[in-house]
């Protein structure tokens, strides 16, 4: 879990970075839905775990896409292409 959590820190501070903090507040109300939908699903320290991957692993999808999905996210790579044409 250590990984994904690093990647998350690193994906939160470009976007902080960039200035993008309405698509951050609104990422991580999605990745808190679907954490308590897997917490609120069972018993036990499990499910804790589970609901925290979930958590980590949503937040790094949705920053992920932000980064990395071009025009259509509006995230930093977006704005670099737009530069160069």
């Amino acid at each position: 879990m250590q990984p994904i959590n690093a990647l998350v820190f690193v994906g939160d501070g470009v976007l902080q970075g960039s200035e993008d903090f309405g698509y951050l507040s609104k990422a991580m109300a999605v990745a808190s839905v679907a954490a308590l939908g897997v917490l609120l699903n069972g018993q036990g320290i499990e499910n804790v775990w589970a609901a925290l991957i979930v958590l980590q692993v949503t937040r790094a999808a949705g920053l992920g896409w932000r980064y990395y999905g071009g025009q259509a996210a509006g995230g930093p790579w977006a704005e670099i292409a737009k530069d160069a044409d």
